[in-house]
């Protein structure tokens, strides 16, 4: 059982402590506001700077949730604190001063919400609901449990709202998701309740911090006060620990303020990017005579400088970045496994020069991807370049000469002509910003912070594929030293340049790939995610990347090309 999955990731559990501290945050002025004596103005001023400050950041939904729970929290506890009889109720007095200061406060609200209303995007009524409950509710609960006597009904009042939303959380029409960022920027777990978990575990720490905070306070005040001004070494830690985490917030903060810049778009050569999304209804649709045609059509049209056209930033929003360019793209899978069937039949029937071409095909469309793209294409085109290397990778003892250096000259030009996992990241996090707002700025944050999640599995689809090129280009070198001179090199370095342009290099450890031979045997591998020589210690895909339950990756194994063929 992978409890990564269940229990989330450790950047899963980043974001949610630093959008449950934004909310802790909210929820002590709204509570200071209610319990504290100075002048009304102040307090309203707090209240409504501490929703604005928000609208930097572009954190519009959050801001319009802590614009409606903090005043309606204010206002339960002062409602509260007035039948307890624990405020000494003030004669009502309001002047002159007191109505420009109401117009000075009312100007600024809705300054704030004219600045905020347009650009919220569809609300999600439900999760607004929810979440509204949880801000209101908490925070109203943990102040009467540490201000009153009934402490015991509280905490059962608390456990009763979790459990309440949680459960209402998994039963909404909609699961929530990015398209209005509160609760559901929190989603990464995979199992079938992650709605009631992320519900649960945000609402949990809410109540766990906002206890805390009280408590802290309370306890100082008091200690304060009968020490006379003198603070235990205990509660200096914790003044210190909360500042630490206060400072962090402000880092997390000041980074948010700036989306992180657009790239230039990307120029290339002649382009058949939209001609080639095309074929995949052809060759759904059409004869097998047909098919065939737009096969053919694929060969010839990859050969050029193709690449993923985006226009920036006008591509950025949400609707064109997803219906234009994500939705369509998925299609270009049924093209690669034509071209992939057609390949396997053509070796079937004895014709090695038209599968080789074949394979090198998808390489080239895989490519596509490769070149302006984002993370979703960018996967894609790794996917169809592996069906091209697996079919290679089965092909590579039957390959003439001709066909062999084809194939590590079309790896070679396709290497150098893709685009750098970097800048495919740095501009899918630029776009994610644009188009999904705060939510994805904080993931990206949270990821560069030494959490990664979000664009780790790019990171490693591009070392696989890397890492198997390299291993087929060496193994077909080998083959053909062996073919011209009669024995194994002795070293990778006799493949240069005769038959490698350079040392193959294994990109999980930046050194050469790892060679032995064994008389008229040689076994050729890297070492793998790991990064460690195992000794060449191999074992299959599954076996490879299986995980512990904590979601790391099992190690103790190198990588072959037979890694991706071994049953």
């Amino acid at each position: 059982m992978n409890f990564a999955n269940v229990f989330g990731t450790p950047h899963f559990h980043a974001v949610c402590l630093v959008v449950v501290s934004a909310a802790v945050i909210e929820a002590l002025v709204a509570i200071w506001a209610a319990t504290s004596r100075v002048h009304w103005f102040w307090r309203a001023i707090a209240v409504w700077a501490a929703v604005s400050v928000l609208l930097p950041i572009r954190a519009y939904q959050p801001a319009l949730l802590f614009a409606v729970t903090s005043p309606l929290t204010t206002a339960i506890i002062l409602s509260i604190n007035s039948r307890r009889g624990a405020s000494t109720p003030r004669p009502f007095r309001f002047g002159l001063r007191d109505l420009l200061l109401a117009t000075a406060v009312i100007a600024l609200a809705l300054t704030s919400l004219l600045h905020l209303v347009p650009r919220l995007g569809e609300a999600h009524l439900a999760e607004f609901t929810l979440t509204a409950i949880i801000q209101t509710a908490i925070p109203t609960l943990v102040w009467a449990a540490s201000a009153t006597n009934r402490r015991r009904s509280c905490y059962a009042a608390i456990l009763a709202v979790i459990v309440g939303v949680a459960i209402a959380a998994h039963s909404i029409p909609r699961p929530l998701s990015y398209d209005w960022a509160l609760v559901g920027v929190l989603f990464e777990s995979r199992w079938r309740f992650q709605d009631v978990e992320v519900v649960a575990l945000a609402a949990g720490e809410l109540t766990l911090l906002l206890l805390a905070a009280l408590r802290i306070s309370l306890s100082l005040r008091e200690r304060v006060s009968a020490e006379g001004g003198r603070v235990s070494a205990l509660r200096m830690s914790l003044l210190l620990s909360s500042a630490s985490w206060l400072l962090c917030l402000a880092v997390i903060y000041c980074n948010m303020l700036w989306l992180q810049p657009l790239p230039p778009t990307f120029e290339g050569g002649t382009n058949n990017y939209h001609r080639l999304l095309e074929l995949p209804k052809s060759v759904k649709t059409l004869n097998v005579a047909e098919q065939l045609a737009a096969i053919d059509e694929a060969v010839a049209l990859v050969e050029d400088a193709n690449f993923v056209p985006y226009d920036l930033p006008h591509d950025v929003s949400y609707d064109n970045w997803n219906k234009r360019f994500i939705a369509p793209v998925q299609q270009i899978r049924d093209l690669a496994r034509a071209i992939d069937a057609e390949c396997k039949a053509a070796r079937s029937s004895g014709d090695k020069v038209r599968a080789c071409t074949l394979a090198l095909t998808n390489v080239r469309l895989g490519l596509m991807f490769q070149r302006g793209s984002t993370v979703i294409e960018c996967l894609i085109g790794v996917a169809v370049q592996g069906l091209a290397n697996q079919r290679l990778i089965e092909l590579r003892s039957e390959l003439s000469p001709d066909d062999a250096r084809r194939v590590i000259a079309a790896w070679d030009r396709a290497l150098a002509e893709a685009e750098s996992v970097h800048s495919i990241v740095n501009r899918d996090a630029a776009m994610a910003e644009r188009a999904y707002g705060w939510a994805a700025r904080l993931a990206n944050i949270v990821d560069w912070a030494g959490f990664p999640e979000v664009y780790s599995a790019v990171r490693e689809a591009d070392l696989r594929r890397q890492a198997t090129t390299r291993l087929l280009q060496t193994d077909l070198a080998i083959r053909l030293y062996r073919e011209d001179h009669g024995r194994l090199p002795a070293r990778l370095l006799e493949l240069i340049p005769s038959y490698l342009s350079g040392l193959p290099l294994d990109p999980y450890s930046g050194e050469s790939l790892i060679y032995r031979t064994n008389g008229d045997e040689f076994t050729l591998y890297s070492v793998g995610k790991d990064r460690i020589d195992d000794g060449g210690k191999l074992t299959n895909m599954r076996t490879y990347y299986s995980q512990d339950g904590f979601g790391n990756f099992v190690r103790g194994y190198d990588y072959d090309l037979d890694t991706t063929t071994r049953p």
